[in-house]
């Protein structure tokens, strides 16, 4: 028989013998007093609360029935049962307030009882944390603790065998008090109760594994405060012996003592991100469940908490198995929650998770539950009850992310109804001020969606309001500043004049924008990417303002910052999460340097805002490698603090109001203020470690931009640098030692990329479609060729031809066309300058020619570094050439021309590796790459522009092992010398959209893992195309000696060749370009 019957059937037997007792039997209190005992052991089981509910009236009329001399154990007991129906279901403070009133009532009269002083004493301790817990209010833990001080020394007197255990509660209490008010002392005080307590508690004894536990807890506390390793060391060796024990001491379970081994595991991995440790975490508390048998109490308490830890897995490794444990282990901590009120806690952990993570989970439908989760949360708990607020304010969290996802008004209103609700009922100050600003927070992602001015005036009311209230941390005055700059900015690009000069009112907007945004560069707490978003967005507001000194001095702290932004040790991922920070910088402060008429000072710019991934892989590490040899003790502080700044991906000032700041209640705001202040310690050390470098013979550039001037006077050109800034455009053109500037009339960012967004469209829907709307896409990819012509190249090639660096007219041998080399930024990245041509092919007058083709010899470069780079490689004499053609790939289409390319490339090669079909797998190609010299693919890639990793080539094994994606080639051999990577695949050179200044493509990849020379395509290529294009390809570079130039000029006279064979089909032969030297 299990326990649950064993207890229906000893109630049966209780129940019994009192019917059969007569009315007034001295017996009878005392069987009800057990009658009662039992309701409560068998709701532990059932969470049936009606249980309670009848616990309490026969501990009620066991009490009155009682003698006046002997009451007192009826009255602990009836208190107890009054505290677990507060426990069990919303929280009922009528429940807790009478037992407190039999508590004092006991109080004058415990002593006469053996034991009943240190019981009371106990019992009232409990009932005042309760309070507390629901509360808030300090003085009930401290009125707890001196209760818990007072039983604890009692029970040396009283009943010594308990003094151990009593001295553990004493040291738990103190820490709830030390995690409150963060004061040393009361850390100090809890860690002598706790030590008094295992002075009476030796191996063997009972209650040795409590006190180890809180032990435990308040070592972990001590790390938390200073730091010191050593302490979670001794924490978690506590644990460790408190679980090792064969049984639970008294008061406790098993699943507590795993529970908090787990807890400190966590903590440590915190501390030094080792994944072996969460993984040691997840066995305790594994564990834990084990030892908390379903109907446990704390069985739901568990595994919430196991949840926990896997959420936290989740977050570091990305591995989503973590995230569907996570989900269930809520629902079931949920079903198993003693009561609505302990429910209402995991409810608002899975409400929390369902937002964070929704794009993982259903995105609308993940926020729906969350809201039905939270909404449940917040019901369960009284308007008073402290921990409401959370609820509340994470169920405003989730509406807002909902809003945020759909638009829907009502979610922004129910949003903004429900931050107001939690800064009425916030319990402290702090909580009421992170309330205030979720509020401007859902009504700035109104005011930014609607924009019409009166959402706009009411969101910088919003801001303004808040930052107004007093003693506002810092950690959520920095993100207040910096969603009124966003509002304000908006707001000032709405009243700025079509013409002319701005307005007062639109000037003076800006200028607050630029003061606001300047604030947030220079706080050295806000990490990298937010201050240097705030330096882009201080330069964009002082050049609207006509302040270009101002601008230029924003945008030069931005490219202070930027060496410091991505460090090494970070997944290539994770790096360009970092460097998304960057995106638009160059042009903008390129953009300012030219209004103010510094051409050098706009493609240093340029130079040191794009490619920066590239720059490292190629550049970077050999500047970094020097500080093992000219200053070795300051290049180790160097790569800490910069590893160190570079790991906060998560700016504390960004988290107050955003979906994951839904979590803990926001109560050690001296924490988050803590984190801000040793943050803006190590930034200053940073500042001070790179003055010092500098100072070093041989470091005196260390990090800094390139030298422009040395840069213009070596590079081969012309090179053409196109800009695409928020407000203009501009080609500058550096050759034989100067930079020249041509305003680009009528241009900008947005226009630009108006027209890739178009030429993009056309290229998809030309592939695989009807004859006649294959038609329409050529004639719109003809279009936007025809658009970039006039508006773009012609302009630029008519400049060159007015300063004579291109011939006036095309020659009538296409072999002696001049290069010329395009680096373009933005949205100008995408778009096939070198195919750009009149749609009617009329000749331009100056140029005497229709098509960039007839004038020029066309290639591309990402940064005027890497082009100054490559040209220092060359092929060897007998150069390592790879082919890999793949006609059949699992789950892909069959691409017959494959074949027929590893041939051509054997024909120009007849010593060329080959790796075909099955062969052709992931690790084998891998490695080819590693190995060779030149390298060809012809097989099919794959490009999602929105994800983090977005290139890939897909090899035989694909489904097995995974694509080879950027990550893996620009990795395997960052940096070491090849020659040439030719790539037959679909859109090889587009790059991520979001990042398209950084060369994130597998172009890009491949230049990265050190190929001077790539072949790539813009959009999905036609396989016949690809075949004609690799033929001329390899039967030019068979009549002449391998070099830069003739490298260049084959394929320029393949892509002609396929543009002379399909004129009318311009997707097909428009995407293949060359980069390099």
């Amino acid at each position: 028989m299990d326990e649950e019957a064993e207890l229906r059937e000893h109630l049966e037997h209780l129940a019994g013998l009192h019917n059969s007792l007569p009315p007034g039997h001295p017996d009878q209190p005392a069987i009800l007093n057990k009658l009662g005992q039992s309701m409560r052991r068998l709701h532990d089981f059932t969470h049936d609360t009606a249980l309670l509910n009848h616990a309490v009236d026969v501990h009620r009329v066991a009490m009155q029935q009682a003698a006046p001399d002997q009451r007192l154990p009826y009255q602990l007991n009836l208190a107890n049962a009054l505290l677990d129906r507060h426990d069990a279901g919303p929280a009922d403070p009528a429940a807790l307030e009478e037992a407190l009133r039999l508590l004092r009532s006991a109080e004058p009269v415990a002593h006469t009882y053996p034991g009943g002083a240190t019981a009371v004493a106990t019992t009232t301790a409990n009932a005042h944390d309760r309070r507390w817990d629901r509360t808030g209010h300090v003085d009930d833990l401290t009125t707890s603790i001196t209760y818990l001080r007072k039983a604890a020394t009692l029970s040396v007197r009283d009943d010594p065998d308990r003094t151990a255990w009593q001295y553990g509660l004493l040291a738990d209490g103190i820490i709830q008090l030390y995690t409150r008010t963060a004061d040393a002392r009361h850390l100090a005080d809890a860690a002598r109760a706790a030590q008094t307590g295992l002075s009476h508690a030796p191996p063997g004894h009972p209650s040795r594994g409590s006190v180890l536990i809180s032990l435990c807890r308040i070592r972990e506390k001590e790390y938390e405060r200073d730091g010191t390793l050593a302490r979670l060391a001794e924490a978690e060796s506590c644990a460790a012996e408190a679980c090792a024990l064969e049984s639970a001491s008294r008061g406790t379970d098993r699943g507590d003592f795993f529970n908090t081994w787990a807890n400190v595991l966590r903590t440590w991995f915190a501390a030094t991100r080792d994944p072996a440790l969460l993984d040691k975490a997840l066995s305790a508390q594994r564990s834990a469940a084990e030892a908390t048998p379903p109907g446990h109490m704390n069985r739901a308490a568990v595994l919430a908490n196991l949840a926990t830890t896997h959420r936290l897995h989740l977050e570091t490794t990305g591995d989503t198995t973590h995230l569907t444990a996570a989900v269930a282990l809520f629902r079931t901590a949920i079903a198993a929650a003693p009561g609505s009120r302990a429910a209402a806690g995991f409810r608002f952990g899975l409400g929390v998770l369902l937002t964070v993570h929704r794009d993982l989970l259903g995105g609308a439908a993940a926020l729906d539950e969350a809201e039905r989760e939270l909404r449940q949360a917040a019901e369960a708990l009284a308007t008073t009850d402290a921990e409401r607020f959370r609820c509340v304010n994470a169920l405003a969290v989730a509406l807002a992310s909902r809003y945020e996802d759909g638009k829907a008004p009502a979610d922004h209103r129910a949003a903004a109804a429900m931050f107001e609700e939690a800064a009425r009922i916030a319990p402290h100050h702090h909580e009421a001020v992170r309330a205030r600003g979720g509020l401007a927070y859902v009504h700035r992602l109104h005011a930014l969606h609607t924009l019409r001015p009166d959402d706009l005036v009411t969101a910088e009311a919003a801001y303004r309001d808040a930052l107004a209230l007093p003693r506002i941390p810092g950690v959520i005055a920095r993100t207040l500043v910096t969603g009124l700059a966003d509002v304000l900015e908006v707001t000032g690009d709405l009243v700025v004049p079509p013409t002319g000069p701005l307005s007062v009112e639109a000037h003076a907007v800006y200028r607050e924008v630029a003061e606001l945004r300047a604030a947030g560069a220079r706080a050295p707490e806000n990490t990298l990417p937010t201050r240097i978003r705030a330096a882009h967005g201080w330069g964009l507001a002082a050049s609207r303002c006509g302040d270009p000194v101002q601008a230029t001095t924003a945008y030069r702290l931005a490219f202070d910052l930027v060496p410091r932004l991505a460090p090494q040790h970070l997944s290539r991922a994770d790096r360009e999460r970092h460097l998304s920070a960057l995106e638009g910088l160059g042009s903008d402060a390129a953009a300012c340097a030219l209004a103010d008429g510094d051409r050098l000072a706009a493609v240093e710019f340029l130079e040191f805002g794009r490619g920066l991934l590239l720059s490292e892989s190629l550049g970077l590490r050999a500047e970094i490698g020097l500080l093992d040899t000219h200053a070795p003790r300051l290049g180790e502080l160097f790569l800490r603090l910069r590893d160190e700044l570079g790991d906060r991906t998560r700016d504390p000032a960004a988290g107050p109001f955003g979906p994951d700041s839904a979590g803990p209640p926001f109560d050690a705001p001296q924490r988050a203020d803590a984190e801000l202040a040793s943050y803006r310690e190590a930034a200053a050390e940073m500042d001070d470690v790179l003055e010092r470098l500098r100072r070093v013979p041989g470091l005196e550039r260390f990090l800094l931009p390139p030298d422009v001037r040395r840069l213009v006077r070596e590079i081969p050109g012309p090179v053409v640098v196109l800009n695409a800034g928020h407000h203009r455009c501009d080609a500058l053109v550096v050759h034989a030692g100067t930079v020249e500037a041509l305003p680009l009339p009528g241009l900008t960012s947005g226009t630009v990329r108006a027209q890739l967004n178009r030429l993009q469209t056309a290229t998809r829907a030309a592939v695989g479609a009807a004859p006649a709307e294959r038609d329409r896409a050529e004639s719109e990819v003809t279009d936007v060729l025809d658009w970039l012509w006039h508006t773009v190249t012609a302009p630029v090639l008519r400049d060159l031809v007015r300063r004579g660096f291109v011939p006036a007219a095309s020659p009538r041998d296409p072999g002696r066309r001049p290069r010329l080399w395009w680096c373009p930024t933005g949205p100008f990245s995408g778009l096939p300058l070198h195919a750009s041509g009149a749609r009617d092919a009329v000749r331009d007058h100056v140029l005497g020619a229709a098509s960039v083709l007839e004038l020029v010899v066309s290639s591309y470069t990402p940064t005027l570094t890497a082009l100054h780079r490559a040209r220092g490689s060359a092929l060897p004499r007998s150069p390592r050439v790879l082919a890999v053609g793949l006609r059949d790939t699992p789950g892909l289409t069959r691409l017959a021309a494959a074949a027929h390319e590893v041939r051509a490339v054997r024909e120009w090669a007849p010593g060329a590796s080959e790796l075909s079909d099955r062969d052709a797998t992931r690790a084998a190609v891998l490695s080819g790459i590693g190995g060779h010299d030149w390298f060809h693919f012809a097989g099919h890639a794959q490009q999602d522009p929105a994800a983090d990793d977005n290139g890939a080539l897909m090899c035989h094994d694909h489904l097995e092992a995974g694509p080879l994606t950027m990550s893996d080639i620009a990795g395997h051999r960052a940096g070491a010398p090849s020659f040439l990577a030719y790539l037959s695949a679909c859109e090889t050179g587009r790059g991520r959209a979001a990042l398209a200044d950084q060369a994130l493509h597998l172009a890009g990849a491949l230049q990265s893992a050190g190929f001077a020379h790539v072949v790539a395509s813009f959009w999905p290529v036609h396989s016949s195309t690809s075949l004609r294009v690799a033929r001329h390809f390899y039967g030019a570079m068979g009549t002449v000696d391998v070099t830069h130039e003739t490298t260049a000029r084959a394929l320029d006279r393949a892509v002609r060749a396929a543009r002379d064979h399909r004129p009318d089909r311009p997707s097909w032969w428009t995407p293949f370009h060359h980069l390099g030297p």
